[in-house]
């Protein structure tokens, strides 16, 4: 019983992994499929990697600020709302390609700082 919470980390930590896996390669290959552009597609590429880049610099002072747990949390909704949103979208009412790097960008935004906060908080126990 004492171990369930390490577990639980383990497997939204795996979640997590999954997710951004899926979309890197899912999103730019909808952008391809839809608009044929390969201007387009490295364009979402480029505001999927951006973020991560500004993240690796700034995500410690978010870890600091909120803490492991609510760091992790709030990077992993953020991040899961984003994504979520481009196929909500794009199914109801369309989207257009700025909205589709908007949304790319802000979920990719916070998943640096999401994965410190998994990988330290489990060490600082």
């Amino acid at each position: 019983m004492r171990r369930a919470p390490l577990y639980a980390l383990y497997a939204a930590d795996a979640i997590s992994l999954a997710g951004n896996a899926v979309a890197q390669i899912a999103i730019p290959w909808y952008v391809l499929t839809t608009t044929g552009s390969a201007t387009l597609t490295a364009l979402v590429v480029f505001f999927n990697f951006l973020p991560i880049v500004l993240a690796a610099f700034f995500g410690g002072v978010v870890v600091d600020r909120l803490g492991f747990r609510a760091t992790s949390v709030v990077a992993d909704l953020a991040s899961s709302g984003a994504v979520a949103a481009i196929p909500l979208l794009a199914a109801t009412v369309g989207i257009e390609i700025w909205q589709l790097m908007l949304l790319v960008f802000v979920g990719a935004l916070l998943d640096a700082p999401g994965a410190t906060a998994r990988s330290s908080g489990w060490r600082r126990r």
